[in-house]
């Protein structure tokens, strides 16, 4: 009897460097069916500064002038990583591209090296956000339903980047209020998926934490099986995620507001998860004092979501800073 044979099965596993040269792939195929003017798009293509871009796209076929350099990171990582963000920019000064751009693989940030190197409003920074797919995993990066997207997105962008970069249309800004909904949308979606494991891992080998959760779904009349698969767990996950995020964000709208509430700044020698909800917590105490209970009261979700996770730090360290530059 022979084995049926799955074609999409995965056999090779891709990394972010692999995937990064599929991209570049599918984007020289645009570039010539589209007919473009731009040059071959490489990959780790080592400039003078010794530093390797994930991408970078030529001005055209004849020349070495570079007109964009992209730096990709796993679908977990946010596109707006402060890291990510600032290797790109080094690549692209160093290279004198006039713009670079993040990308995790669902979503592309398109940046102007100059308004990025002045310091300008993050506003006038971007050009440009494209939403390319909903793949968490690059294994399935070539499967033909995440492949269809985002070279479909490739193609729109390919075609928007070369109207403005050839002068032929005005380059576009993204509303103040657009890029905050995305940052804030983004944070809960890399939190949740930082969470998840976590709690699966909580729920399995702590007998008390297992009955706190289970109680917990009872309270919001959700219904937890026997054996709980791993959407269950990003069910609390996300809801973590929101609540966390919400509080940081009504925090500083109202100290905006008001002016009188102490600035969120986590310390850069922070290590911990008890350390973070400790500093955060000292600060939410000053709005508990202007009657906002039902938001800053502690519950269960609270012990979720400060785990002791570099990631987790790293991205709330994020939010509070990006929050900051919209005061």
């Amino acid at each position: 009897m022979s084995k049926f044979v799955n074609p999409f099965e995965i056999v090779d596993r891709h990394t972010e460097w692999s995937a990064a040269a599929t991209f570049t792939e599918w984007a020289n195929q645009i570039v010539k069916e589209e007919r473009l003017s731009f040059g071959p798009a490489r990959v780790e293509k080592r400039g003078v500064d010794k530093k390797r871009p994930d991408c970078v796209l030529y001005d055209n076929p004849s020349c070495t002038k570079t007109a964009l350099v992209i730096e990709f990171k796993q679908p977990y990582y946010d596109p707006f990583d402060a890291e990510l963000k600032e290797a790109a920019r080094q690549k692209a000064t160093k290279r004198k591209s006039p713009y670079f751009a993040t990308s995790n693989f669902k979503t592309l940030i398109l940046w102007s090296t100059t308004s990025v190197n002045n310091g300008e409003p993050e506003e006038n920074q971007i050009r440009g956000r494209f939403e390319l797919s909903r793949i968490e995993n690059l294994d399935y990066l070539e499967n033909p339903s995440y492949q269809l997207t985002i070279q479909t997105e490739l193609k729109k962008f390919l075609n928007e980047f070369y109207q403005f970069y050839t002068g032929k249309k005005k380059e576009k800004k993204l509303p103040l209020d657009a890029i905050l909904i995305y940052r804030l949308s983004e944070k809960i979606r890399v939190l949740t998926t930082l969470y998840t494991p976590i709690i699966q891992e909580h729920y399995q080998e702590d007998k008390q934490f297992r009955r706190n959760l289970r109680k917990w779904f009872n309270e919001q009349e959700w219904s937890l099986p026997p054996f709980p698969e791993i959407y269950d767990f990003e069910k609390a996950a996300r809801q973590a995620a929101y609540l966390l995020v919400n509080k940081i964000f009504f925090y500083e709208v109202l100290r905006a507001q008001t002016g009188q509430i102490p600035e969120l700044k986590i310390p850069k020698d922070l290590t911990t998860g008890g350390q973070l909800k400790s500093e955060l917590h000292a600060k939410f105490e000053h709005v508990l004092r202007v009657d906002y209970e039902t938001i800053y009261a502690p519950d269960f979700l609270d012990n979720l979501a400060f785990p002791d996770s570099k990631g987790v730090i790293q991205t709330v360290t994020d939010l509070i800073t990006a929050l900051n530059r919209y005061d």
